[in-house]
């Protein structure tokens, strides 16, 4: 459940109103060491449209865009577009930066159209760079908060378990109840 409540709140940072169209690079590696300061930077008129929204996301993280990469202050770097044409299921498989954002969010059709499931695809490396790339490097950020009434683990990175954050989540749910025609059923036994 708390992998699942984290990776939703992630994806709504996904959604994008409109496609993106990046620069097309032949690197296909996620992930990249660099030697690179964390403070160089593309003038912003030269960042992709996905990369700005991600780096405006997580203001904490004071990450940077260069040569087709998110920097993160330590320096490394995550590729932003392996610039490969992909499949929606390729998408899913082995997602880029530049995928996460390629899908409109869609606030009209109920359901979405076929296959427009925006912030599903997920870059691993980049996920993995924020919270921890083990179990334990996640859990050590850990911290019980209250939601709906019960006590559960989230984590502290990027303010998630912030009362503000929660606060404005709740208001959201509040102010956009899901019909009762379109809810999920619970699960009998």
């Amino acid at each position: 459940m708390k992998q699942f409540f984290i990776i939703t709140i992630l994806s709504l940072v996904s959604c994008t109103a409109t496609p993106i169209n990046s620069h097309q690079t032949a690197e296909s590696t996620q992930t990249k060491d660099t030697t690179r300061e964390a403070h160089i930077q593309q003038p912003a008129d030269t960042i992709p449209l996905g990369a700005q929204k991600l780096i405006r996301s997580y203001p904490t993280l004071a990450l940077k865009y260069a040569d087709n990469q998110i920097i993160f202050p330590d320096g490394e770097g995550i590729i932003y577009d392996d610039g490969r044409q992909k499949s929606f299921i390729e998408q899913l498989d082995d997602c880029d930066i530049e995928d996460m954002f390629a899908m409109q969010y869609d606030t009209v059709s109920t359901p979405p159209k076929y296959l427009n499931d925006c912030g599903r695809g997920r870059c691993e490396a980049l996920y993995k760079k924020m919270y921890g790339n083990s179990a334990a490097a996640v859990q050590k950020n850990l911290v019980k908060v209250s939601w709906f009434g019960q006590q559960i683990p989230m984590t502290k990175v990027n303010g998630v378990a912030d009362n503000d954050f929660q606060q404005k989540l709740y208001e959201g749910m509040a102010s956009k109840p899901i019909p009762v025609s379109q809810q999920t059923p619970e699960p009998t036994a």
